[in-house]
């Protein structure tokens, strides 16, 4: 125990880049799907009076359908697929962060660590997932693959990241092991594994990391980042 603190003291300080994962990191992805299927209820019901399309949403999401929208298109007769995944992908979300993570990023943040985001996804809907949880401000350095033109788990994600940071050594949170973890482990990171909730840890789905979390209240990450009792980071 003793050698693990003295190992964190050392490594995780404030000439680190803090990189987050956005989706089932930062927020869960099932609050944004439930978002949109909610404006999707509402257009419809506009249009053709159905209601309870998001109920009937939920369904075949729930049931892994790998595509709701148009199911329940073909289920209500409609053609209107299209329109309604633009309003999926265009309606600004209602979700909010995981418990801890918004007061965690401040902390650092007001501790000289770089923040970033790298992400999967199209721009506009990134962008407006981060505008929703109110973190613009936090993030110094931001990927999303659909600027870019790549894609985790290419390395050269991790790669242009560091070309943009001012930092010369990097962390990296993320739920997902093979978009997330292996790719930063091999870059060179260190990095942290936060499970979502839609799954438990247990030695069966551990990836290699250099810490395992469920989230971001828990005593492990105040121990990663000397966080004391009163939630602000010890002098690095």
């Amino acid at each position: 125990m003793i050698q693990k603190f003295l190992f964190m003291n050392n490594i995780i300080n404030s000439g680190f880049s803090v990189a987050f994962d956005l989706d089932d990191t930062i927020f869960y992805e099932r609050d944004y799907v439930i978002s949109g299927f909610n404006q999707i209820d509402k257009h419809i019901e506009n249009i053709f009076g159905y209601k309870n399309s998001s109920y009937k949403l939920c369904h075949y999401f729930e049931n892994r359908d790998s595509n709701p929208i148009r199911s329940l298109c073909k289920e209500l007769g409609i053609d209107i697929e299209n329109e309604l995944v633009k309003i999926m992908r265009e309606s600004t979300p209602k979700i909010k962060t995981r418990p801890g993570i918004k007061s965690l990023m401040k902390d650092l943040k007001l501790n000289g660590f770089e923040m970033g985001i790298i992400t999967n996804g199209r721009s506009e809907t990134q962008r407006l997932k981060i505008k929703a949880l109110g973190i613009e401000e936090l993030i110094d350095v931001l990927l999303i693959s659909d600027e870019i033109g790549l894609k985790k788990p290419n390395l050269e994600v991790f790669k242009k990241y560091q070309y943009k940071s001012k930092k010369s050594k990097f962390l990296f949170i993320g739920n997902n092991p093979t978009l997330d973890i292996y790719p930063a482990n091999a870059a060179g990171w260190k990095t942290i594994y936060c499970v979502s909730n839609n799954y438990m840890l247990n030695k069966f789905n551990k990836p290699d990391a250099d810490w395992h979390v469920t989230n971001f209240l828990s005593k492990t990450i105040k121990e990663i980042f000397l966080i004391n009792k009163a939630n602000k980071l010890k002098a690095c």
